[in-house]
C-alpha cells in the first residue's frame, strides 16, 4: 500500500563488499542459460564485450523489484557500455515472471534460477531459503564485480549510474 511505498522511499541504498562466497573485487562465479524468450545468455559470452553488466536477482512477490527494476531498465538503455539480466528466483512457474516483465516493459534477458543455483552460488539463496530481495551485483568491464546492491532505496538511481561509471585500472 501506500505507506510502505512511502516507508520504501525513504530506503537508503545499501551496499556490502561480500554476499555469501561473493565479493568485490572478485569475479562473478559463472552463470548462463534459456532466458525466458528462449535465447541463450551466459555471463562469459557477456562479459567478452567488455561491458558493465548489472546482475538482478527479482521475484514477481518483491515489491522493492518492482520500483528497482524500471530504474535498472532505464539507467541500462541510457548507458553507451552496459546490459542487464535478471535473475527469478523463488517462483514455482515462470508465468508470474512474464506478466511482471510486461507490466515493467522490462527489455533486458530474464533468467528464471528454477532450482536455485545461480542463486546460491552468488550467495543471494542458501539450501532452499532465499534471502531478502533484489540484490544486485555491478560488474565492471573486467569482469569484477564493482558493487553489490543489497538494498535498493530511494538513491538507487544516481547509486546504480555512480557504479556504472567507476574508472577501470588499467
Amino acid at each position: 500500500g501506500i505507506a510502505e511505498e512511502l516507508k520504501s522511499s525513504e530506503m537508503v541504498t545499501q551496499v556490502v563488499d561480500q554476499l555469501g562466497p561473493v565479493q568485490v573485487g572478485k569475479q562473478l562465479p559463472p552463470f548462463g542459460g534459456l532466458t525466458l524468450s528462449g535465447e541463450r545468455w551466459t555471463l562469459s559470452a557477456t562479459q567478452s564485450t567488455e561491458q558493465y553488466i548489472v546482475v538482478s536477482y527479482m521475484a514477481s512477490w518483491c515489491a522493492p523489484c518492482r520500483v528497482g527494476l524500471p530504474i535498472i531498465e532505464k539507467v541500462v538503455s541510457s548507458h553507451p557500455n552496459a546490459s542487464a539480466v535478471y535473475v527469478a528466483i523463488g517462483e514455482k512457474s515462470d508465468s508470474a515472471i512474464r506478466e511482471m516483465a510486461t507490466e515493467l516493459h522490462l527489455t533486458q534477458p530474464i533468467l528464471w534460477d528454477k532450482f536455485q543455483l545461480f542463486g546460491q552460488r552468488h550467495g543471494v539463496a542458501s539450501k532452499g531459503q532465499i534471502v531478502a530481495l533484489p540484490k544486485t551485483f555491478v560488474l565492471k568491464p573486467d569482469g569484477q564485480i564493482g558493487t553489490i546492491f543489497v538494498t535498493e532505496g530511494s538513491d538507487f538511481e544516481e547509486r546504480l549510474i555512480e557504479a556504472l561509471s567507476v574508472e577501470v585500472k588499467q
